[in-house]
């Protein structure tokens, strides 16, 4: 017995000796950045300027897999089952960590805190409730009370059920006690069309997509859904300063590798992100873009996650929310 036991420390003395030394090593060969989402849109963009710094601090190319379909959990399951040796990364979209649970149960194939480890939270993305300019609605309360005095004739566009964009209407709808109905797209593009055609009422888009088209004057801004203002639309008031409270429901975009993949890999790609969010360069970039740039390593970024589930979970199941 006592043989085996030294036999065994042996073993795992090599074995951490050999990854270490594979992680000082390591990247050797280029790594493959999963999304979720089609390329063009803002995730995207997020996407490729990251896998760009990434190349830079790793030495080795970084390519971006678009993935998309069903709330970004098709790419989430993919990466799940990914080999955990570091070379495949994970661009979370937050819904299918935080949300799909809620909504798809035992149906869905991968569990967050057992099938990945964190690397960190990169950026917030708030969204922005828009009309079209010729709307004739110049905010939330005089939406509400049209929507209150003649109930379900307004409808609001989306990204489809459990999407950020969906929750946020879903929010307004059950704080101001009103039945609008919903309009599910496949992305910004196609809804943005019918709101300016007037087809759709509401939308709830990024930020970062609408600004340009905001400062443009084909949409009006009512109010951005994170608690706070966004510098880019500093004269637009948020949903709280409205008097809806607790309103938050912007986008969160971080890293996640799978899980197995060995600790000192997971700290030096740890490192390499701290590295990229605190240069100016990128804080610049993504705050130009209309994010607002986060440093939220390992464990921390996971909690927000659970807590985001938590939260969410109520209005889902108030809401009677599905996957369709």
């Amino acid at each position: 017995m006592r043989h085996f036991r030294l036999l065994l420390a042996v073993i795992l003395l090599s074995s951490s000796a050999l990854s270490t030394v594979c992680a000082q090593d390591y990247p050797t060969r280029p790594l493959r950045l999963i999304v979720g989402y089609p390329p063009g849109g803002a995730g995207d963009t997020v996407a490729r300027l990251i896998a760009s710094k990434y190349s830079e601090q790793l030495k080795q190319p970084v390519i971006v897999e678009n993935k998309p379909g069903a709330t970004s959990t098709i790419a989430a399951a993919i990466a799940a089952k990914a080999t955990p040796d570091g070379y495949t990364l994970y661009q979370s979209a937050g819904t299918e960590f935080t949300v799909a649970p809620t909504v798809l149960g035992d149906k869905l194939s991968y569990v967050l805190q057992r099938d990945f480890r964190s690397i960190g939270l990169l950026v917030l993305s708030p969204g922005v409730f828009v009309v079209s300019s010729n709307s004739p609605f110049l905010s939330i309360p005089a939406l509400v009370a049209h929507a209150k005095n003649k109930p379900n004739t307004l409808n609001f566009a989306n990204f489809g059920p459990a999407s950020t964009s969906f929750m946020a209407n879903e929010a307004l709808k059950n704080a101001a006690n009103i039945s609008i109905s919903h309009v599910p797209f496949k992305g910004s593009a196609p809804a943005l069309i019918e709101l300016f055609a007037q087809r759709v009422d509401l939308f709830v888009d990024t930020v970062a997509n609408a600004t340009p088209l905001i400062q443009s004057g084909r949409l009006r801004a009512l109010a951005v859904t994170t608690p706070q203002r966004s510098p880019l639309l500093p004269e637009i008031p948020s949903m709280e300063e409205l008097g809806f409270k607790d309103f938050s429901y912007g986008g969160s975009i971080g890293i996640v590798v799978p899980a197995g993949t060995p600790d000192a890999i997971v700290s030096k790609l740890r490192a390499s992100t701290q590295a990229i969010m605190q240069s100016p360069s990128a804080q610049t970039r993504f705050s130009e873009l209309g994010f607002i740039p986060m440093q939220e390593l390992g464990d921390p970024y996971f909690a927000r996650l659970s807590a985001e589930t938590e939260r969410l979970a109520k209005i889902i199941r108030a809401s009677n929310i599905t996957l369709e």
